[in-house]
């Protein structure tokens, strides 16, 4: 009886070892609770994770810089009414920050779609340097 307890309590050491790890991929609904004009630091704390790419863009034509902080995002796919987290499947999503306050995020189509001109120039700059990185 000890050494099925001993195997339960390793299994559980384990698994805390390894949720705690930290990874660049985010899940899906991660970024749900963000405002825009959030704080650099505070994005960054909830986000709990390390960006794959870190970078500073410059629009064309414009002194506007900002922070963009790209990320892996894990895709979801549904089958026959289960969710399937697949770590091999994802797409790009970033956070775009001017003066340290969160402007923009999201995937690339995100950004394509975005009502606002800056976004979407910022969208292509994202895909430019994802590309060439």
């Amino acid at each position: 009886m000890k050494k099925h307890y001993s195997f339960l309590l390793a299994g559980a050491l384990l698994f805390l070892l390894l949720g705690s790890c930290s990874h660049p991929l985010i899940g899906y609904n991660t970024a749900g609770k963000l405002n825009k004009n959030e704080d650099y630091k505070s994005v960054v704390e909830y986000l709990d994770r390390d960006p794959v790419l870190e970078k500073e863009l410059a629009m064309q034509g414009s002194n506007d810089k900002f922070k963009v902080l790209i990320y892996k995002r894990w895709v979801q796919t549904y089958a026959i009414g289960y969710d399937f987290w697949y770590t091999d499947k994802y797409d790009l999503f970033a956070f775009a920050f001017k003066n340290d306050k969160l402007y923009f995020w999201g995937n690339l189509d995100d950004f394509k779609r975005a009502d606002d001109d800056v976004a979407n120039g910022l969208g292509a700059l994202i895909s430019e340097t994802w590309i060439k990185h």
